[in-house]
């Protein structure tokens, strides 16, 4: 009866340390698990407040539209844009070539000539002759090869930019 019940204790033994085991294993699943629910939440708050921030309500209310769940993947996918051909303005018959707005063909013609005039560019960029800028370099000097010393190079080189500058 002794060798029994022995037997049976060291059975209980290991029964309760194994349900302790389970105890502090299913304790620090649910810390993780609520740890992660923590971090989503903080991350799903800081989405709602760029959105509430950032973005139009009309725009979220557009793209909440067109949101919808998919059971199959398990996430939420976005549906097609509802364009009706009726909210898109056709281009006048008058922009044509890639033109950015309407042009006449004389000022076209006048656009493609260049003339001065500002009234036919299409976008407000002024136009300016080239100014060289004054050079800041120096190019290699080798006296053998020249035949000056460097104070005559340095002359030439002075007058080619001034010669360069008056044209």
């Amino acid at each position: 009866k002794t060798k029994k019940l022995e037997k049976l204790r060291s059975m209980y033994r290991e029964i309760t340390l194994e349900i302790e085991d389970i105890q502090a294993e299913n304790q620090h699943e649910r810390e993780t698990l609520l740890q992660t629910v923590r971090d989503l939440s903080r991350a799903l708050k800081f989405k709602d407040v760029l959105l509430d921030n950032f973005v139009p309500r009309t725009q979220l209310q557009r793209f909440s539209k067109r949101c919808y769940w998919d059971e199959e993947t398990d996430q939420w996918s976005l549906g097609a844009v509802d364009v009706k051909e009726e909210s898109l303005t056709a281009r006048p018959k008058s922009a044509k070539n890639g033109h950015i707005e309407p042009i006449s063909e004389y000022g076209r013609l006048s656009a493609y000539l260049g003339e001065g005039n500002a009234r036919f560019k299409e976008v407000d960029i002024m136009q300016m002759e080239l100014i060289r800028p004054k050079r800041t370099t120096q190019d290699y000097y080798n006296e053998a090869e020249e035949g000056l010393d460097e104070d005559e190079y340095m002359q030439d080189e002075y007058m080619q930019d001034e010669y360069m500058q008056d044209e």
